[in-house]
Parts: structure tokens; C-alpha cells; sequence
């Protein structure tokens, strides 16, 4: 059996309720069990009747299960924030300003949203070692296929920036040195 369970589906269907009794069965066969919950409702908590955060928490009265509920908007900032900081690191203090502004608007292209979301997604199972079992209870559907679709729609949209980079380097280097053929 896999490792890593995604339930996915149209919202209202039962994803929640599913996923949660799966995980639960998993926990009581005795393997040590993470649900995570990336639908925005986070109804997780309405099933255990208890609260759960960004981080794994063992679900009471159901040892072997933790559960963990992603904000997806809180993951989208974490990432601003992180790809903020790590490239501060990098460029002079002077530049800082522009690379801020350049972030706020790369956050803003189509994908980032998601492209946050499956950064956390790749964190939660990077670091779930302790877990035999994670079970993935996703956003509607809608939401989901824009997610697990994102490696090969980002692919497309950098391979098109590359050939607009490589056109504009051209063109610099023919207004710079004068076209020599």
C-alpha cells in the first residue's frame, strides 16, 4: 500500500468524512497515521471536535492519528515571506526594494497560489518519516487538478520565459555591440 493517500472530488461529496474514516482505520490497524487537510472549509476539526493547525497534533481518544489542517492563504504568505528573506540574503541591500516588488508581483501570476500550496504540500511529506500512512484530504476538485497539474503547467510558462529572456539578451547584446553578421 502507498505511503501518501489523496482523496480528491467535488465539493459537498464526503471528501472530509472519507479521508478522516480511512485515516482512522489505518491508525486502528495500527500504522501511525497523518491526516492533512488542504480544503479551505477545514472541516477536519468539525469531524474530531477539536481544533488542528499547520502543524501535525495527535487527534485525541485515537492514538496512531495526527491531523493537520493547511490554510492555504497562510501557506501562499508563508512562501512570499520565505522567498522574501532567502533572496535579501543574496543580492545587495540596495536592490532589496526591487526584488520585494518583483516577488509581490510574481505572487500575483497565475499558479502561485498553487505553486505555495505544493511547496507545503512537498514539506508535509519530506517530513513525515514518523508516518506510515498520510492521507490527503484535498480542496474540490477544481482546486486539486490546478494543484497536482502545477509541475507541468509551471514547466510550460518557464520554458516561455526562458525563450523571452534569451530573445531580450539578443537584443541587448545587439543594441550593446552592433549586430556583426
Amino acid at each position: 500500500m502507498e505511503k501518501f493517500v489523496f482523496f480528491g472530488g467535488k465539493g459537498g461529496v464526503g471528501k472530509t468524512t472519507v479521508s478522516s474514516a480511512y485515516a482512522l482505520k489505518c491508525a486502528r490497524e495500527g500504522l501511525a497515521t497523518l491526516v492533512v487537510s488542504t480544503d479551505p472549509a477545514h472541516s477536519t476539526s468539525d469531524v474530531f471536535d477539536q481544533p488542528f493547525g499547520d502543524e501535525p497534533r495527535p487527534v485525541e481518544g485515537h492514538d496512531g492519528l495526527d491531523a493537520m489542517e493547511i490554510d492555504p492563504d497562510e501557506a501562499v504568505d508563508e512562501h512570499l515571506m520565505e522567498t522574501k528573506r532567502a533572496l535579501a540574503d543574496q543580492v545587495s541591500p540596495a536592490m532589496v526594494n526591487e526584488i520585494d516588488r518583483q516577488i509581490e508581483l510574481a505572487h500575483q501570476t497565475p499558479g502561485a497560489y498553487e505553486a505555495a500550496l505544493f511547496d507545503r504540500f512537498i514539506d508535509v511529506m519530506e517530513n513525515a518519516e514518523e508516518y506510515d500512512r498520510v492521507v490527503f484530504d484535498t480542496a474540490p476538485t477544481g482546486g486539486a487538478l490546478r494543484l497536482l497539474s502545477l509541475p507541468e503547467f509551471l514547466e510550460d510558462w518557464i520554458d516561455r520565459l526562458i525563450e523571452k529572456r534569451t530573445a531580450s539578451i539578443d537584443l541587448y547584446e545587439r543594441a550593446a555591440i552592433g549586430d556583426r553578421e
